[in-house]
């Protein structure tokens, strides 16, 4: 006789903390660089991007660093709220 269990992951607190600071520093980091850029952006020899090409680029990434910032939040949030872990 086989018993099936399903577990629920949920990520701890060091794992969603690093996370969420790594995406902090890339949007910081985006951001910088997005504002003060002032030439191209050359990717492996293969893309050229102009200066407003490069900069678009550095938005882009920015706010996909924001985007994943916010997910942390709301995985904090969760885990704050409901600070059991589920066993079946």
């Amino acid at each position: 006789m086989e018993i099936e269990r399903e577990y629920e992951y949920k990520p701890g607190w060091l794992i969603i903390l690093l996370c969420g600071g790594m995406f902090v520093l890339a949007a910081v980091f985006f951001g910088v660089r997005a504002n003060s850029n002032d030439r191209g952006l050359i990717i492996n020899r293969v893309v050229e991007l102009s200066e407003n090409s490069a900069t678009i680029f550095y938005r882009i990434f920015c706010f996909l660093s924001l985007c994943f910032v916010a997910i942390t939040i709301e995985m904090t949030w969760a885990e704050t709220a409901t600070n059991t872990r589920n066993v079946k």
